[in-house]
């Protein structure tokens, strides 16, 4: 169980230590997937899969010309897919720092904006959320005003969840998980298997 900070915050000591301890709020980035995975992604798709039957089945009736007519668009179209696939993960990279979220937190009873990506947030921390907010990992509320929270991202109980946004009112809420542990970590970890 984690250990909440007070009415105060953390201090700067705790929070070095634990962020020694427990680890970053960093999610793990999936990594680009190759050439062979973005063409095998296509190659399973039904279109496609039909098309390259029909053409098996003109190449096997002895009419090749009909079975090229029939592959080169879908030649052409894996290409697109394969470059567009590869544009888009490259763009996303890109973008990655864009996203980067400053977060108020107590430590050593003072209100301080830390930038939550570069992994200064640690479990414990006691958060200060208000209107337009992201949530920056996991929490429980410790208290809430009028508090709104878009969950259309993901759907939780009493805690608030990484990466929701605070629609309306204000909180004070401790953090429960970081990067890996919080629920769109578990749902990244998912997806890059």
């Amino acid at each position: 169980m984690t250990q909440a900070s007070g009415p105060e915050g953390l201090s700067a000591a705790e929070a070095s230590s634990r962020l020694r301890r427990n680890g970053s709020n960093e999610l793990i980035a999936s990594s680009p997937s190759s050439v062979l995975t973005a063409l095998a992604s296509f190659v399973r798709e039904p279109l496609f899969i039909l098309l390259f039957a029909a053409a098996g089945l003109y190449a096997w009736l002895g009419e090749r010309a009909d079975a090229l007519a029939l592959m080169a668009p879908a030649a052409v179209s894996a290409a697109i897919h394969v470059v567009q696939r590869y544009r888009t993960e490259r763009a996303l990279i890109a973008l990655r720092p864009l996203a980067s979220t400053r977060t108020l937190v107590l430590r050593d009873g003072r209100p301080q904006r830390i930038p939550s990506r570069e992994l200064e947030l640690v479990l414990g921390d006691c958060v200060l959320l208000s209107e337009g907010d992201r949530v920056p990992a996991n929490a429980q509320l410790a208290e809430a005003h009028n508090l709104t929270v878009d969950e259309s991202l993901l759907t939780g109980g009493s805690s608030v969840l990484a990466q929701t946004l605070v629609v309306a009112g204000q909180a004070r809420a401790v953090i429960t998980a970081v990067s890996g542990n919080t629920e769109v970590g578990r749902i990244c970890a998912a997806r890059n298997g």
